[in-house]
């Protein structure tokens, strides 16, 4: 039988719990961290302006992307099947 490793380690190690902690400490930890990453991701810089500046250049988002134009119409038209086959079986009640 393999040793079982303690999970209790150090707090720099991501996914693991500082000792004594309890589990809503850790939680609340976590939460902190996905706070901090997602601000990061959302701070603007020259850096991501000049890479925006050149996709634009190319064309912006490819088709079938989760924004283009494309895409948009072909969940419309999904929409409105489904509407229309929701309201079918409504009027069959």
């Amino acid at each position: 039988m393999a040793d079982q490793k303690n999970p209790v380690q150090d707090s720099d190690t991501p996914g693991t719990l500082k000792e004594g902690s309890t589990l809503s400490e850790a939680k609340a930890e976590a939460e902190e961290r996905r706070e901090a990453a997602r601000r990061l991701g959302q701070a603007r810089s020259e850096r991501k302006a000049a890479a925006v500046r050149e996709n634009g250049k190319k064309g912006g988002r490819p088709p079938g992307s989760r924004n283009s134009a494309e895409t948009k119409a072909r969940m419309q038209q999904a929409q409105l099947k489904r509407r229309a086959r929701e309201q079918g079986n409504n009027k069959e009640s």
